[in-house]
């Protein structure tokens, strides 16, 4: 998910984002963008939520003390009726419908809150439908299916299991698929280089436990083993204020109820039609649910992040003998 957020909100502003952090070169772009690093890339998300979302808020807040009136989550969505700048309107729907709900299913994975996940994850999955992300699409529909029909017992099992604590501490839950990349990354450290053949695989596999018992006890007796530690979180204030004095100085958030041109942070003029996002989104499930039901592949609406993509995708070089068929057709 992490990497289909970088994908759609990096011209957007994450790059900026990078750029902040120190990530200047063509090549430390590249390398911020394809969100290779989870923990890195979930930082930035972090930075873009607190920062953006008290950017945001400040405008209301300002409006209502000035005008001697309490504040409310309900009255922020009646003081949003007034808002016509596109910047403003796109980034209430990104930061608190996406980048919240993410944040929150993690909290859930860590803590191993079937509800947290399940209400969260309701929440994002849109972006499924407007990022193009087949095979989520299926897995996410499908699962959905399991859970309402299955028996007591099994939804009981399904809860229970969201997440997994290889440590023991109920505050470091793993998804099984996390579990099962770091166990494949220590049994490659037991391998030498180059390409593993299927005998050592299998010798590797079979002695895993007792090479780690034993490289444990090794480190202990030399007093180097990795203690446990208590719980620790990167401390991101200063990088969220740097980044909110970066979004007052540009202005990108400034005068709400003024109708602009939809722009990136860095002023790129974003696609005319990027501020549907979510209503787009929530039409392609649609579109995907109806059709999945009927066993019939779904054609969904593109969904493009600048001018340059739509052109792209609509130049003729990327039509199929179909396609062209019908626009001759058309012009006749």
């Amino acid at each position: 998910m992490i990497k289909g957020l970088f994908k759609f909100l990096w011209e957007v502003f994450l790059k900026d984002i990078a750029k902040m952090l120190g990530y200047r070169s063509p090549k430390a772009q590249l390398a911020a963008h394809a969100a290779s690093d989870h923990h890195k890339s979930f930082q930035m998300v972090e930075i873009a939520l607190f920062g953006m979302a008290d950017e945001l808020l400040l405008p209301y807040f300002r409006e209502r003390m000035a005008a001697g009136v309490g504040v409310s989550a309900v009255d922020f969505m009646v003081w949003m009726r007034d808002v016509a700048s596109p910047n403003f309107l796109f980034m209430v729907d990104i930061v608190f419908t996406y980048l919240l709900s993410v944040y929150v299913f993690r909290a859930g994975i860590r803590r191993n809150n079937s509800s947290v996940i399940l209400s969260s994850r309701a929440s994002f999955t849109d972006l499924f439908y407007g990022l193009n992300m087949t095979h989520y699409q299926e897995l996410e529909l499908t699962d959905l299916m399991v859970r309402a029909q299955a028996p007591p017992q099994v939804k009981h099992f399904l809860a229970a299991t969201e997440s997994f604590s290889v440590s023991g501490n109920h505050s470091k839950g793993e998804a099984g698929d996390f579990i099962l990349e770091a166990k494949n990354r220590r049994c490659k450290m037991w391998m030498p280089p180059g390409v593993p053949t299927e005998q050592r695989w299998l010798r590797v596999c079979r002695n895993f436990d007792r090479l780690e018992e034993i490289r444990a006890n090794l480190l202990g007796l030399f007093d180097l083993g990795q203690k446990e530690r208590d719980m620790q979180h990167t401390d991101l204030t200063t990088e969220t204020f740097q980044w909110r004095l970066i979004l007052r100085s540009s202005g990108y958030l400034s005068a709400p109820k003024v109708t602009r041109t939809h722009t990136s942070i860095s002023g790129e003029a974003l696609d005319e039609d990027l501020i549907n996002f979510k209503r787009n989104c929530q039409d392609n499930r649609k579109v995907y649910n109806h059709k999945f039901c009927e066993g019939s592949k779904a054609k969904l609406t593109p969904i493009f992040v600048l001018p340059a993509d739509r052109t792209k995708f609509h130049h003729i070089s990327r039509k199929t003998k179909g396609e062209l068929e019908v626009m001759l057709l058309g012009l006749e």
